[in-house]
This record gives structure tokens, C-alpha cells and sequence, in this order.
């Protein structure tokens, strides 16, 4: 009888209540700025758009900062519930879980110094130059598709100090986080000395990866999190996060 009663009791709970204690989603992600950012709170939109997201649907993001290589592996074995954004690649399909609804679309574009000889139109040209590449990053999956060699660094960071010391003719980054960048860590006179191909290397949506190992809580949160996508687009509030930061 007692045992029964407390079910009545617990049924009659309202759902608010029991929804007070929200789940937490743990995401492991780098810092690739102005959309994700170990240090700088400022630097963070797709961070806020995930996280308002789930907050909609009443969860929690719990992130912890790495690598992004180190993160692709760790979530890969289930460590961690997510991490984005990262575009669709048919390697990734074969580990992970994409959500369906885009958190960024991204254009990624060659940088080079003024005066250099570069130039690209199909991607047999690029094996004439000297590329650089971050580990980790899509555009070295590309390079690596076209069989199209590339000197390798740890950050964006790294690799444009690469460019600037002459020891790559071209690397590629996404235009808006190059410009970020090389504002903020390069001299008025280093910046000014590089500038961006017109031509896009692609021009791809990011999404959320959810490790295949955890089967349906992956399905389950990457629909979570598409419902909480589709709310935010309705209200204009994707749209207005990216706004601030292009002010």
C-alpha cells in the first residue's frame, strides 16, 4: 500500500518540479575564436547558440576545453557527450553521430602575402605551393582527399606565423576567424602584408558529432538539440548573437 501510494505521489508531482533537475551534457571542445574560447567569454557564439539551445529544452552544457584532436578522439570513445562545431565529413560518419540543424556556416579561404605568385582555381594547382594546414582542421582533411601536400601545425596561430615567415606560400582559414586573428595577434604592418583569396576553399555548415558508442543517448541528444536550434532560429536569436559580434 505504501509503495503504491508514493507512486500516486510521485505521478502527481508536477513536471516543472521533476525538471529541476536537468540533465547535463558534457561537450569537449578547443578554442577556435570568435566562436569558441577557453579564455576569452567574448569569444564564444557557438557556444551560446549550443548552450541556449539545450537550456530551451531544459539541459545543461557542461564544456571542457582541449585540442580539437584531442576532443574528436575523447568524444570518439564516449568521454564526452559532444563537440562542435565541426562540418560533415564522410570520415567523421563513421565514428560519430551529426545533428541535423547547422549551428555556423563557414567560408574558409586562402591566405597569402602580398606580392606572392599564388594563385588557385582547381586543386591541382595548390600542389605547386607550399600549403600549411592545422591539425585537426577540415581544410587538412581536403588537402589530404586531393592528395595535396601541407606542412602541419598545432593552431591557426602557429600556422599563420608560418605564412608571415615565408615558410608556407598559402594557408587556409575560415574568413571570419583569420580576421579575429590576425587583428589581434599581428602588427598593423603584418597585417596589412596578408591578404585572402577570392576564391572560397569551400563554404560548409557545422554541426554538432556525438560518439556512435553511446547509441541512442546520442540520437536522443542530438535531436534535443535540433529542437532547440529550429526555437532559436524561429525567435531570431541565432541570428542575433552572430549580429553582435559584426558590430
Amino acid at each position: 500500500m505504501r509503495c503504491f501510494t508514493l507512486i500516486i505521489l510521485l505521478w502527481l508531482i508536477p513536471s516543472s518540479i521533476l525538471a529541476a533537475q536537468k540533465e547535463i551534457i558534457s561537450a569537449c571542445i578547443g578554442t577556435w575564436e570568435p566562436y569558441t574560447s577557453e579564455k576569452n567569454p567574448n569569444e564564444r557564439l557557438a557556444e551560446e547558440i549550443v548552450a541556449r539551445a539545450f537550456k530551451i529544452e531544459g539541459y545543461v552544457l557542461e564544456i571542457s576545453y582541449q585540442p580539437w584532436a584531442r576532443c574528436k578522439a575523447s568524444v570518439k570513445i564516449g568521454e564526452y557527450d559532444i563537440s562542435f562545431p565541426w562540418p560533415l565529413s564522410e570520415d567523421k560518419q563513421l565514428d560519430f553521430i551529426f545533428n541535423k540543424v547547422p549551428i555556423i556556416r563557414g567560408k574558409e579561404v586562402f591566405f597569402f602575402k602580398v606580392g606572392s605568385k599564388f594563385d588557385w582555381d582547381k586543386s591541382s594547382d595548390l600542389k605547386s605551393f607550399r600549403i600549411g594546414a592545422t591539425v585537426g582542421f577540415t581544410h587538412a582533411e581536403y588537402l589530404k582527399k586531393y592528395k595535396i601536400s601541407y606542412t602541419p601545425a598545432k593552431n591557426e596561430l602557429s600556422s599563420f606565423k608560418m605564412l608571415l615567415s615565408g615558410r608556407v606560400d598559402a594557408y587556409p582559414s575560415n574568413s571570419i576567424v583569420a580576421k579575429r586573428l590576425i587583428e589581434r595577434h599581428f602588427s598593423n604592418e603584418e597585417a596589412e602584408s596578408l591578404m585572402a583569396h577570392s576564391k572560397p576553399l569551400f563554404i560548409i555548415d557545422n554541426f554538432a558529432i556525438l560518439p556512435k558508442v553511446n547509441g541512442e543517448r546520442s540520437k536522443e541528444i542530438a535531436a534535443i538539440l535540433d529542437v532547440g536550434l529550429e526555437k532559436l532560429q524561429a525567435l531570431g536569436i541565432i541570428e542575433s548573437i552572430l549580429q553582435t559580434d559584426s558590430k
